[in-house]
């Protein structure tokens, strides 16, 4: 049996770029994700500078989940304060968690999301690993269907 652990998760934030303002500035994010060995960049607008972040990360991930919370806290006090950032979405009918911490709180929006992402895909994993192997028969009868 694997240890499953942060060691295994398949998304790595490499970079993140925000842009945002008042007025007539749209905020816009561009994320690079590192995925295995290779890394892979997204651009994105969005109503506001962590949906711009949540946009990239969803197209750079395909993975397409709800976000049903999100709650910002100071984890320590005054200028050393940490931004950490919970959320919880919603995949095909589960419920995820992921945490974020970093001085940017819309780093930890990112980190949280894609803590989250990154549980998703070891359930994922986990499950095909309990699937039972196909029969022959079975293999054959999808093919020719």
């Amino acid at each position: 049996f694997t240890k499953l652990d942060e060691e295994d998760d398949t998304y790595h934030l490499e970079q993140m770029n925000v842009t945002s303002g008042t007025a007539s500035v749209i905020p816009t994010a561009t994320v690079r994700l590192r995925v295995g060995r290779r890394t892979r960049t997204e651009s994105s607008i969005g109503n506001g500078p962590v949906d711009a972040v949540y946009n990239c990360i969803t197209r750079l991930t395909g993975v397409r989940c709800k976000l049903t919370s999100f709650e910002i806290t100071a984890n320590g006090a005054g200028m050393d304060a940490l931004g950490q950032v919970n959320i919880t979405v919603d995949y095909n009918g589960r419920v995820f968690h992921g945490m974020g911490l970093s001085t940017d709180v819309i780093e930890s929006a990112a980190l949280a999301l894609l803590h989250a992402i990154n549980n998703i895909e070891r359930t994922k994993r986990i499950q095909e690993l309990r699937e039972p192997p196909k029969k022959i028969d079975d293999l054959v009868a999808e093919h020719k269907a």
